[in-house]
């Protein structure tokens, strides 16, 4: 929900905030809201009646892998704007290659003998290639070797293409899923931009080439154990110094994007991590925050349940 990739962290903390009282109804229509000038509150809101709360914010996201995550999407970005400004010549016997890179930053000098590089790999693979297969090894091709993790190749006419020809039309054929298809990239381009995430959707390698994106079976650990170090890390650095409403709002955002997702079998839904959070702070015996929140701040729309001391979801 970034909306602006420059925009400060007071600005960013507002627009965050804005999200929570907007799942937050009967809470929003009572207050006034601003940037704080004390810590540990990063919001001050003012209720009708005088009364005054301090909210701290607390972003649940994987520091590490989301670093690894914007990388791979630079790099991408990067190889994509290359191999666009070249337009390699379209091999006769492959139907595609997939790339897939490293977590690295392309330097401009190497943009030449990649240039270089890619052709005679492309060159050399579509003279003579039957079937699909993956390469890992790229010492001949010591530029590729620096971004490249691995490449995979299918042919013209391959069991691979021929299985994946024959579903896409059949998803041709059916009127509802052609206007589904139309309308994909569209949709797609439209929530990453209204997630103000920064990917870019102009610059395109030719069509036969592709990027993979970091995906595969995945399960929801990793995420709830971010869940579980934002907050940790949260209650054990606050004290509860004065009689002030401190409360802590932690809110789910660019990990949508960057980090393993939480869904899977065992929690379906944002309820589903709301209560394994309840749980999780009902362990605790000494908590610095009058009320804790977790805020699905994700448009188009937002959802947010108390946590502790209670579970409730806001409305």
């Amino acid at each position: 929900m970034r909306t602006d990739p420059n925009m400060s962290q007071k600005q960013h903390e507002l627009a965050v905030f804005g999200r929570f009282v907007e799942a937050y109804r009967s809470l929003g229509v009572q207050v006034e809201y601003g940037p704080a000038s004390k810590e540990p509150a990063d919001i001050l809101a003012k209720l009708k009646n005088g009364a005054e709360i301090g909210f701290q914010l607390g972003e649940w996201l994987d520091p590490s892998q989301a670093a690894t995550a914007k990388r791979k999407a630079r790099l991408r970005t990067a190889l994509q704007r290359v191999l666009s400004a070249f337009s390699p010549e379209e091999p006769r016997n492959l139907a595609f290659v997939a790339i897939e890179v490293k977590s690295t930053t392309f330097q401009d000098k190497d943009a030449d003998e990649f240039k270089n590089e890619f052709s005679r790999l492309i060159s050399e693979v579509d003279h003579d290639c039957q079937d699909c297969w993956a390469m890992m090894e790229f010492a001949a091709y010591p530029t590729l070797q620096k971004y490249f993790l691995s490449v995979l190749f299918s042919p013209r006419d391959s069991r691979a293409q021929r299985m994946i020809g024959e579903r896409l039309d059949k998803a041709w054929s059916d009127l509802e899923t052609r206007e589904l298809l139309e309308h994909f990239h569209e949709d797609a381009k439209a929530w990453v931009e209204a997630q103000g995430l920064n990917i870019s959707y102009t610059v395109q390698a030719p069509c036969w080439i592709q990027f993979a994106t970091d995906g595969g079976a995945s399960s929801s650990e990793n995420a709830v154990q971010a869940l579980t170090r934002i907050i940790s890390k949260k209650i054990s650095h606050y004290g509860r110094s004065d009689s002030r409403d401190i409360r802590l709002i932690i809110y789910y955002d660019e990990a949508a994007i960057y980090n393993s997702p939480y869904h899977d079998l065992k929690y379906e839904r944002f309820e589903d991590v709301a209560q394994e959070a309840a749980r999780f702070l009902a362990k605790k015996a000494f908590l610095p925050f009058t009320k804790i929140y977790l805020l699905n701040a994700l448009s188009p729309g937002p959802e947010a349940f108390e946590v502790w001391p209670t579970l409730a979801k806001c409305e």
